[in-house]
């Protein structure tokens, strides 16, 4: 009988390992499941959609009705709700922008422009205390985070806590030492304080790092006056003159203006754009703007202004063409009509628009101005005096009309002792006024006195420095003997 040999099976070194990363793999896959059911059992953020959305303006509605429905495409997505936020909040809608930008901090609390703006939205919203311990919160989350200080110490300041503004003006500055705003919020809480020589310092360097920021002017002109530098104080309250504030940017803010549909901001939007000599981007604002509102005459006479600007005065000329249709007496249409039809060479038909904008209104400057501008097209010079006399009768404190007659008066009349008298005029009525100040100096140089022309070059030079008429002045004072 033959016999089997029993044999005592055992598992390879290999088979073990195999079977260790299954059971891996299993647990994994059962992990991943696991938290693909948890995230589908817990609701993803709501989506807040404003509760007056049939009254809002039609392109302002369709732009959010578009967002609202991208961000229900992936609503656990925290970056889409933070950009919903911020399209609510710089078309003023801040409870739904706060509601948005809660959503995104949910997501991702680890942002710390998700904080900074829902308590921005909390300000916005008029509660202040409220938002200022968001602010302190939000510096204690992420103490490196340079914007949290300014918002804090902007927000301090406001509510009177100088100390603890400037503190966080002073962490600013060590965090961005670039950055005119924390001097310059530093330098106004000493200011408070009464610490006028220090703030004077911050100012100035704040200055340096910015020339252009008009606040900072308008502060150290307060800081000169109590230190008693009557001279400088005047000119730095000059350089000062009509200021507005800008908060410090962030990666959000800096594409937040292309997230505007209202019809005022775009119409703010498209001046900015045409005062920064961008005339040919609030060409294409005003346009899209007028595809939601195609009878609104105060835009059609905005998109005419921008055309003009953009050297594009026939086609400005069409759309005031059909604004007049819809309002045949609108002033400013007629006004910009009869400088787009100046621009165009049609100076006979842009002096018919002038007139009748006159007859309409005849207590204001601008068909006066417009007039003006025609017969100079005309070459009638002296009735061009005569309409921009009777622009300052109207509007005696307009300091450029001033500059225009002298203008008219040196290089068309050839009659510098009057174009210097209305020079004269002009400054004293703005000291800051660039084309008197420009012309005069120009003026004042040609006829060699160099005496009257150098402080007026100089006052150029600090108000405008990268003005182009100054290269030009300084040449021709150079060759003049002193």
């Amino acid at each position: 009988m033959v016999g089997f040999q029993t044999v005592k099976l055992q598992r390879s070194s290999h088979s073990a390992s195999l079977i260790r990363i299954i059971l891996i793999g299993i647990v994994l896959i059962t992990a991943v499941g696991a938290f693909r059911l948890w995230q589908n059992l817990d609701p993803a953020p709501q989506v807040p959609v404003p509760s007056n959305m049939a009254r809002l303006e039609p392109q302002l509605r369709d732009y959010l009705v578009e967002k609202i429905k991208w961000v229900g495409e992936s609503p656990r997505k925290a970056d889409r709700h933070a950009l919903l936020g911020l399209v609510y909040s710089v078309n003023g809608l801040w409870h739904e922008a706060r509601l948005a930008f809660r959503n995104s901090v949910s997501l991702n609390d680890r942002e710390p422009l998700g904080w900074i703006y829902t308590a921005i939205a909390t300000q916005e919203l008029g509660e202040r205390d409220e938002a200022l311990r968001l602010f302190h919160e939000l510096v204690a989350r992420f103490p490196a985070f340079p914007q949290g200080y300014y918002r804090l110490g902007s927000v301090s300041l406001a509510a009177g806590k100088v100390e603890e503004a400037e503190a966080a003006f002073r962490k600013l500055v060590e965090l961005a030492p670039t950055e005119w705003r924390g001097f310059a919020g530093a330098g106004e809480a000493l200011l408070r304080k009464g610490r006028h020589a220090e703030a004077a310092k911050l100012l100035e360097k704040a200055i340096q790092l910015d020339s252009s920021a008009k606040t900072v002017h308008h502060l150290l002109g307060q800081a000169y006056q109590a230190l008693g530098k009557t001279a400088d104080a005047e000119m730095e309250l000059m350089l000062g003159r009509n200021a507005v504030s800008y908060p410090m940017p962030d990666p959000w803010s800096e594409s937040a203006s292309q997230h505007m549909k209202s019809l005022p901001d775009q119409l703010q939007m498209a001046d900015a754009h045409i005062n920064g000599g961008e005339p040919m981007k609030a060409v294409e604002i005003l346009a899209k703007a007028f595809f939601h509102h195609p009878n609104n005459v105060g835009l059609m006479n905005q998109l005419a202004i921008a055309l003009n600007q953009s050297e594009q005065p026939n086609k400005a000329i069409v759309v005031l063409r059909q604004a007049l249709n819809l309002d045949s007496n609108n002033v400013p249409a007629l006004v910009t009509l009869a400088f787009s039809q100046h621009e165009a060479g049609q100076n006979k038909e842009a002096l018919a628009a002038a007139d009748r904008a006159i007859a309409l209104a005849p207590t204001i400057p601008q068909p006066y101005l417009a007039k003006a501008n025609a017969l100079l097209g005309l070459e009638q010079d002296e009735l061009a005096l005569k309409s921009l006399e009777a622009a300052s009768r109207a509007d005696p404190n307009n300091a450029e009309v001033f500059a225009q007659m002298g203008d008219i008066e040196w290089r068309n009349l050839n009659r510098p002792g009057d174009a210097r008298k209305r020079y004269e005029n002009a400054l004293k009525l703005d000291a800051s006024c660039i084309p008197a100040l420009v012309h005069f100096a120009d003026m004042l140089l040609q006829g060699g006195d160099v005496k009257t022309a150098e402080p007026l070059i100089a006052r150029l030079r600090r108000l405008e420095p990268d003005s182009p008429d100054l290269p030009l002045l300084d040449e021709r004072l150079r060759k003049l003997p002193r």
